[in-house]
């Protein structure tokens, strides 16, 4: 999960990319058809790391399953996405 988020953030983070994704989002809020392929080849995968690897935890007994895992992911994608897109670190 960790890396997921820190590839998410190198990639996005480097000055060149972040113009580029910040077009693409804003293409995909106009075209339903450009989102429902980003969910599918880039949320739904990183999303599925991040369940796959709560569930590793869990069965260690190392952490406990969230009770709405799909905030906790809001909440860690979120975290990421404003530290690069809003602050640029």
């Amino acid at each position: 999960m960790r890396s997921s988020l820190l590839a998410l953030g190198q990639h996005i983070g480097r000055t060149d990319c972040r113009q580029v994704v910040i077009c693409i989002i804003s293409e995909a809020h106009r075209n339903p058809a450009l989102h429902e392929q980003m969910e599918s080849t880039l949320y739904f995968s990183r999303i599925e790391l991040i369940i796959q690897a709560f569930r590793l935890t869990e069965s260690s007994g190392m952490f406990r399953r969230p009770k709405n895992i799909d905030i906790l992911i809001e909440q860690l994608y979120g975290a990421a996405w404003h530290k690069v897109m809003i602050r640029f670190e």
